[in-house]
């Protein structure tokens, strides 16, 4: 929203200057613009004066060489599907097993989890075993993981012929003693000038276009590739390129080739399902909006079933180990886990499921002992050793690229430990994280994920144009707040979204629980947190969202994403609350002083004094809702009874009972005619228990305008119309 009335101002504000003040402006905006051009023409000065043209430029680049070749002898083939999410394998096995029959052979493993979030991290790991930990510049990191690992040397010695298909970003080959087949030390130039600049044009708007209109210049940094060439290269050779589409289509049209004189390993990595989203299930570009996470999922397998079938179709299914995997799931400031699946050597038959305990790092393991390379001494156990509930200590990293980072290093990491009974949400536990400083009273917008996920260590999404959603059933914020005079501190966050209705939100620091409310609206809600709640100087937030739910789950597009709350904006600032403050604000009861009228209409909306069964508020009234409701107020000690008085405008169909009770005892109990009437009655003293009344309401009658009159839509269960409240304190009559 921010960015969105910055550009309305920046659009404006010239208009308006030149209609109003034209010969002034005029001398303004030429001053502007010629001031911004000399800015621009600095800085490009700069750029060609420091810039380094030319270095990197034959580093080299990973081609399309061999990428159609089958050893007759012995093949390994890695297919990683970027982005390929378990949830998106898990859909397809619930809703169309019988589209899993060509697997044949191949282990499901449903209980694997990755290593990092994006393929920055995951891709190198994959193919070395190597972990980064931002120890050291990430291009050195490259170069010593393909130095220190020796699988590749064995392999090139046992006669296999290495093929790596992926962004050469992620590969290291020496030039003295080259060991993949594909890398190619040639010059690159762009294959078109005009497609790259298109592309280029792209680029640039999706990085300074408002947020609401990046939607529409959206691309994928794969984009690029498709305008590399080789320079002064006579062989039909291409640069990598990671695109379903093409390498499905030169799949089809070209076939694979057998060769006798070698063994063959290679890993190609495409596209997968990462976004965006641009294929139907027969791997065709659409255009219409209709491709989506599952339709692209079905694209992907569609791919390998076609390499299956041509491997079966060249007799050398049975003489290959094939790996289906996912560098990384979804990405969605959440842990979560890609697909592995895996099929060894003369392995065939249904698919099998195991639920063991694996992870990448049983990759290489894996292959090694499936060529009778390595075994477990030297490489550790493979996928098929490990057995379903069995006790292991298993890691992730996670990092957001939205977080910004420099080409040396990774954005922070978040180290978490897993469980060994699953890999969903709940089994991860956080054991690392950075803590960011935070000045009191700083206003933090969830439209930007650096600034917001600056705070967010996990259960967070990135920005979505003003908001963020919170992702799963927990989430955790921190600060580094340091010392601050006051006893307490209030948190105010706004909410914008809620994606059903109602949400439940726990929020505590620590063992305690500081806001534990049910939802039904956006709006600001507000909690206080006492300052031995704050450990040397570091503010921690743990969240609970019990009712989140993907919307795929409710069928409303195929986003997998577990969703509950969208927040726009928070604000942590001192305060000094009083016990009963904090307390009615952990529970999210409105304070009230004795004496004041409550209006429930849409001029005067104080539903919110109800926690349960309350309907909308209308221009005079609001409907109770179902056939229990409950009111809280905080009001603090009070030393005589109350009186209270509640003004109702009707009944639904003139034979409502509505009876009023606190703390087990009831109040009032009556029917209720059609028209107007006031419900008066009195609470003892000791109903009110720390401060809180709380009363609760029943309309055994209520019923549905629907049930009155079948033409009506109205579904919702209604009783009362209630128009105000007013409770007094009384004093105590003396006995007679």
């Amino acid at each position: 929203m921010i960015n969105t009335l910055i550009w309305i101002f920046c659009i404006l504000i010239p208009i308006l200057l030149t209609w109003k003040k034209a010969a002034w402006s005029k001398k303004l905006l030429s001053v502007g613009s010629a001031a911004i051009t000399a800015m621009q023409v600095m800085a490009l000065s700069i750029l060609l004066v420091t810039n380094q043209f030319g270095i990197n430029k034959t580093e080299g680049y990973l081609s399309n060489r061999d990428l159609d070749k089958v050893s007759s002898d012995e093949n390994v083939v890695i297919f990683i599907l970027d982005t390929f999410d378990q949830e998106y394998f898990d859909a397809i096995y619930e809703n169309e097993p019988e589209f899993l029959e060509p697997l044949d052979g191949f282990t499901y493993f449903s209980n694997a989890t990755g290593m990092y979030s994006t393929t920055q991290g995951s891709l190198p790991y994959i193919m070395t075993g190597q972990i980064y930990r931002n120890e050291q510049p990430y291009s050195d990191y490259i170069k010593e993981a393909f130095e220190t690992v020796d699988i590749y040397r064995k392999l090139k010695q046992a006669g296999f012929e290495i093929i790596l298909y992926t962004d050469r970003m992620f590969v290291y080959d020496s030039a003295d003693s080259p060991l993949i087949s594909n890398y190619e030390r040639t010059e690159l130039e762009p294959s078109s000038t005009i497609g790259l600049f298109s592309t280029l044009h792209k680029f640039t708007m999706f990085r300074y276009f408002p947020h609401l209109l990046k939607k529409y210049v959206w691309l994928y940094s794969g984009e690029f590739d498709q305008w590399k060439q080789a320079k002064n290269v006579e062989e039909n050779l291409s640069p990598q390129q990671n695109d379903n589409e093409i390498y499905y289509n030169t799949l089809r049209d070209k076939g694979l080739q057998i060769v006798d004189d070698r063994k063959v390993y290679k890993l190609i990595h495409l596209k997968g399902v990462h976004l965006p989203y641009t294929l139907n299930r027969d791997v065709e570009t659409v255009t219409d909006n209709s491709a989506d996470s599952y339709s692209v999922s079905i694209a992907s397998l569609k791919i390998v079933y076609e390499y299956i079938e041509q491997s079966k179709g060249l007799g050398v299914y049975d003489k290959t180990t094939f790996v289906i995997m996912a560098d990384h799931g979804e990405v969605c400031g959440n842990p979560t886990s890609p697909i592995l699946l895996v099929k060894r050597q003369d392995e065939r038959g249904e698919l099998k499921v195991s639920n063991a305990p694996v992870c990448q790092a049983d990759i290489i393991p894996t292959i090694m002992n499936d060529v009778n390379l390595g075994d477990r001494a030297q490489y550790g156990r493979s996928l098929y050793e490990y057995t379903e509930g069995e006790e292991r200590d298993r890691r992730y990293y996670y990092y957001n690229l939205a977080w910004g980072s420099n080409n040396d290093y990774l954005p922070d990491l978040v180290e978490y430990r897993i469980d060994s009974e699953s890999n969903d949400t709940s089994a991860y536990h956080l054991i690392d994280y950075p803590v960011y400083d935070y000045q009191l009273g700083d206003k933090i917008s969830f439209a930007d994920s650096r600034t917001s996920h600056t705070y967010c260590v996990t259960g967070f999404v990135n920005a979505e144009e003003i908001f963020t959603w919170s992702m799963s059933t927990k989430g955790k914020m921190a600060f580094k707040i340091g010392e601050f005079s006051s006893n307490t501190l209030t948190v105010l966050m706004n909410i914008s979204h809620l994606l059903t209705q109602p949400q439940k939100m726990i929020i505590s620091v620590g063992d305690n629980i500081v806001y534990d409310k049910t939802i039904t609206k956006a709006g600001t809600i507000e909690f206080g947190i006492r300052k031995e709640y704050v450990q040397d100087g570091i503010l921690e937030l743990d969240f609970q969202f019990p009712n989140a739910i993907s919307p795929y789950e409710l069928g409303i597009s195929g986003d997998i994403r577990t969703l509950a709350v969208g927040f726009s904006d928070m604000t942590i600032e001192e305060s000094n609350l009083t016990e009963l403050e904090l307390t009615a604000l952990a529970q999210g009861i409105s304070l009230y002083n004795l004496g004041t009228k409550i209006e429930f209409s849409t001029n005067e909306n104080h539903t919110d004094v109800f926690t349960a069964g309350i309907s909308g508020a209308e221009e005079n009234f609001t409907w109770s809702l179902g056939t229990e409701g409950e009111i809280k107020l905080a009001v603090g000690e009070v030393s005589a009874p109350l009186e209270a008085e509640i003004s109702v405008a009707g009944t639904i169909d003139g034979n409502q009972i509505i009876s009023i009770s606190a703390q087990g005892e009831t109040l009032y109990e009556a029917t209720l005619p059609r028209g107007a009437s006031k419900i008066q009655f009195r609470i003892p003293k000791e109903a009110v228990v720390d401060g809180i009344l709380t009363l609760d309401l029943s309309y055994p009658n209520a019923i549905s305008p629907q049930s009155i009159n079948p033409d009506s839509t109205d579904t919702r269960v209604l009783s009362v119309r209630f128009s105000d409240m007013i409770i007094t304190e009384q004093a105590e009559k003396e006995d007679q």
